[in-house]
């Protein structure tokens, strides 16, 4: 009987854990296959900060419904926007952003296959990842429900940032 009780009891954690890990790999990943890619800075604005304007964007916004499964949890977002800034609004935003960034850091971001061939062909390549990499920020001056977490990575020396930001 004990033994019969512990099977269930393994079957139904492993069970949860290939749950649970299925909802973190289908976190990193795009797992709709028609994201829209839009580029309207409007409708951008109603769903981030945009502490200065750029002058183009292009962006996705996915939706994961954790409603089902195992253990229930609550609807997450991610939002991933390429924004293109004249000399001037770039550097207005940098100064924006090194005013609440305490130590400058270098992050890196993945290549994704609607930025413009201007973007990737400051990709770099290693060990099979391409990556766009430049200075990295907090997103904070750019959050704004339910987005509460990510980061904003300037590509290179350019005018354009890739802005990662997620509920989760």
């Amino acid at each position: 009987m004990i033994a019969l009780v512990v099977a269930a009891c393994d079957s139904s954690n492993s069970q949860a854990v290939n749950n649970q890990s299925n909802a973190s790999r289908n976190m990193n990943e795009s797992t709709a296959k028609n994201v829209e890619i839009k580029t309207d800075i409007e409708n951008l604005e109603k769903q981030i900060n945009l502490p200065v304007r750029p002058s183009e964007v292009k962006w996705t916004a996915e939706i994961f419904d954790n409603s089902k499964g195992a253990v229930p949890g609550p609807t997450d977002y991610r939002l991933t926007a390429l924004l293109k800034y004249d000399e001037k609004s770039a550097a207005e935003l940098v100064q924006k952003l090194e005013a609440q960034t305490a130590e400058k850091s270098l992050g890196n971001t993945d290549v994704k296959s609607w930025f413009p061939d201007e973007v990737k062909n400051e990709a770099k390549t290693v060990d099979g990842r391409t990556y766009l990499e430049g200075a990295k920020y907090l997103p904070d001056v750019f959050l704004h429900s339910p987005y509460r977490n990510g980061n904003l990575i300037r590509i290179g020396k350019t005018n354009y940032f890739v802005l990662n930001v997620f509920s989760f």
